[in-house]
Protein backbone atom coordinates (compact mmCIF):
# COMPACT_ATOMS: atom_id res chain seq x y z
CA UNK A 1 0.00 0.00 0.00
CA UNK A 2 0.93 3.75 -1.04
CA UNK A 3 1.01 4.82 3.11
CA UNK A 4 2.47 1.80 4.06
CA UNK A 5 6.28 3.85 4.40
CA UNK A 6 4.56 6.89 6.26
CA UNK A 7 2.79 4.66 8.96
CA UNK A 8 6.17 2.88 9.56
CA UNK A 9 8.05 5.79 9.42
CA UNK A 10 5.85 7.07 12.52
CA UNK A 11 6.31 3.85 14.08
CA UNK A 12 10.21 3.86 14.20
CA UNK A 13 10.19 7.67 15.35
CA UNK A 14 7.66 6.28 18.28
CA UNK A 15 10.25 3.00 19.18
CA UNK A 16 13.15 5.64 19.29
CA UNK A 17 11.71 8.12 21.80
CA UNK A 18 12.07 7.52 25.50
CA UNK A 19 8.54 7.43 26.81
CA UNK A 20 9.15 6.60 30.17
CA UNK A 21 11.38 9.38 30.36
CA UNK A 22 8.70 11.76 28.98
CA UNK A 23 6.27 13.37 30.83
CA UNK A 24 2.34 13.35 29.28
CA UNK A 25 3.06 17.40 28.44
CA UNK A 26 6.40 15.81 26.67
CA UNK A 27 4.55 13.01 24.89
CA UNK A 28 1.74 15.41 23.65
CA UNK A 29 4.40 18.30 22.09
CA UNK A 30 6.18 15.32 20.38
CA UNK A 31 2.70 14.23 18.83
CA UNK A 32 2.00 17.20 17.77
CA UNK A 33 5.31 18.77 16.45
CA UNK A 34 6.44 15.86 15.25
CA UNK A 35 4.33 13.10 14.08
CA UNK A 36 1.34 15.59 13.34
CA UNK A 37 3.67 16.69 10.26
CA UNK A 38 4.99 13.48 8.90
CA UNK A 39 2.02 12.63 6.58
CA UNK A 40 1.36 16.11 5.55
CA UNK A 41 3.78 16.08 2.23
CA UNK A 42 2.11 13.10 1.07
CA UNK A 43 -1.67 14.40 2.14
CA UNK A 44 -0.75 17.45 0.12
CA UNK A 45 -0.52 15.36 -3.02
CA UNK A 46 -2.71 12.31 -2.48
CA UNK A 47 -5.87 11.79 -0.59
CA UNK A 48 -5.40 9.85 2.64
CA UNK A 49 -7.51 6.90 3.46
CA UNK A 50 -9.70 6.71 6.71
CA UNK A 51 -8.40 4.11 7.74
CA UNK A 52 -4.99 5.06 7.84
CA UNK A 53 -5.62 8.08 9.33
CA UNK A 54 -7.68 5.40 12.16
CA UNK A 55 -3.87 3.60 12.04
CA UNK A 56 -1.94 6.82 12.40
CA UNK A 57 -4.19 8.25 15.53
CA UNK A 58 -3.83 4.79 16.97
CA UNK A 59 -0.29 4.87 17.37
CA UNK A 60 -0.44 8.72 18.67
CA UNK A 61 -2.95 7.78 20.89
CA UNK A 62 -1.14 4.59 22.60
CA UNK A 63 2.34 6.58 22.39
CA UNK A 64 0.26 9.43 24.43
CA UNK A 65 -1.63 7.50 27.17
CA UNK A 66 1.05 4.55 27.48
CA UNK A 67 2.67 4.95 30.95
CA UNK A 68 5.32 3.52 33.37
CA UNK A 69 2.60 2.76 35.95
CA UNK A 70 0.43 -1.07 35.39
CA UNK A 71 -3.07 -1.52 34.96
CA UNK A 72 -5.79 0.76 33.37
CA UNK A 73 -4.84 4.25 32.80
CA UNK A 74 -7.26 7.01 33.32
CA UNK A 75 -7.12 9.55 30.37
CA UNK A 76 -7.06 13.08 31.67
CA UNK A 77 -8.63 14.78 28.26
CA UNK A 78 -10.55 13.47 25.21
CA UNK A 79 -8.50 12.47 22.31
CA UNK A 80 -10.70 14.94 20.44
CA UNK A 81 -9.59 17.64 22.40
CA UNK A 82 -5.85 16.55 22.16
CA UNK A 83 -6.21 16.94 18.53
CA UNK A 84 -7.36 20.41 18.15
CA UNK A 85 -5.17 23.12 17.27
CA UNK A 86 -4.00 25.65 19.22
CA UNK A 87 -7.03 28.02 17.61
CA UNK A 88 -9.53 25.84 18.28
CA UNK A 89 -7.75 24.08 21.37
CA UNK A 90 -8.65 24.93 25.38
Amino acid sequence: MFWDPVVEKMEKRLQSWKKAFLSRGGRLTLIQSVLGSLPIYYMSLFKIPCRVIGRLEKLMKGYLWEGVEEGKKNHLVKWEIVIKSKEEGV
